[in-house]
């Protein structure tokens, strides 16, 4: 048992000696330079194998599939030469020591649009009051542009993300992203403009004005699910009785099970397997999320 104990007080002893920069350092190190960042990655496979590791000081890409086990919350360790990609900062190719899960997510910086430029690359940032200029349903890797305020700038989903095919909210909302930066040429430096708001799924959107985030916006007097458990058909009310636009359902590992354009407020979920299920449901005027078990 001493032994135990004195090795992982050596193993915790290592972590915290790590070496390792700020990703603003990181940034300054110059192109080509090998450099660590210890830090929280802000996103998940949800972006694919690219994760935004972000600290006290900012944020920085790391690019590469050593990385595609690392989850949202995980603190790591990234390492690799420093490169730009679009003129996005990028640790790539990049590998990786992790450290621990469930860390602390910094809280997103809100913004303008118009402030929005290279001190928001690679950071989670909030813009309030957007509008999006065109409607349908969200497809995947492709680019939006909204209106906040009088001010434009784009918004980018990505095709592994949970927002694929639900319907584009007509109203207003509040978003949450990772800034990104994507202009021309491929190995081009100093451009300022390009930059994108990466979405990462369907919970980054609020309802303007919400206090809280969606999760608790959309608690059981407004999104009431019915009966749960659940053996055949979910039923689900809406505040106002607004009509459904679209619904997604995701098991717990966030894979999608269901995803219907649809009017009708409920799901026939008799061939689901057992197990809980988040589901989420796209009005004309809100977002809504909600759980439910399958038994």
């Amino acid at each position: 048992m001493k032994k135990i104990i004195i090795l992982v007080g050596l193993y915790m002893l290592g972590i915290n000696k790590l070496s390792s920069q700020t990703a603003s350092a990181a940034k300054a190190a110059g192109v080509g330079n090998t450099t660590s960042v210890r830090g929280v990655s802000i996103n998940g496979p949800e972006l694919g194998i690219i994760r935004f590791i972000q600290d006290y000081t900012g944020g920085i890409a790391g690019y590469g599939g050593n990385l595609s086990t690392i989850e949202r919350g995980d603190s790591v360790v990234i390492t690799g030469p420093l490169a730009e990609y679009f003129n996005l900062f990028e640790i790539t190719p990049a590998t990786f020591i992790f450290i621990s899960s469930n860390a602390k997510i910094p809280a997103p910086q809100v913004i303008t649009a118009s402030q929005f430029g290279e001190a928001h690359e690679g950071k989670l940032i909030k813009i309030t009051n957007c509008t999006f200029n065109t409607t349908g349903v969200f497809s995947g890797t492709a680019n939006y542009t909204l209106t906040s305020n009088g001010q434009n700038f784009i918004m980018r989903t990505n095709s592994l993300s949970n927002i694929v095919g639900v319907a584009i909210p007509t109203g207003s909302v509040d978003i949450i992203g990772v800034g990104s930066q994507y202009c021309g040429p491929a190995s081009g430096s100093g451009c300022t403009t390009g930059y994108q708001l990466l979405l990462r799924s369907s919970s980054d959107m609020t309802p303007s004005g919400a206090a809280i985030g969606i999760t608790e916006y959309s608690t059981s007097n407004i999104l009431t699910v019915y009966p749960n458990p659940v053996r055949e058909t979910v039923y689900f009310n809406l505040l106002d009785n607004e009509a459904v636009s679209s619904i997604i359902v995701t098991d717990v590992l966030g894979n999608k099970v269901h995803q219907a354009i649809q009017s009708e407020a409920s799901i026939n979920v008799a061939q689901f397997a057992r197990g809980f299920y988040n589901i989420t449901v796209l009005t004309n005027k809100r977002i809504y999320q909600g759980k439910f078990i399958v038994e």
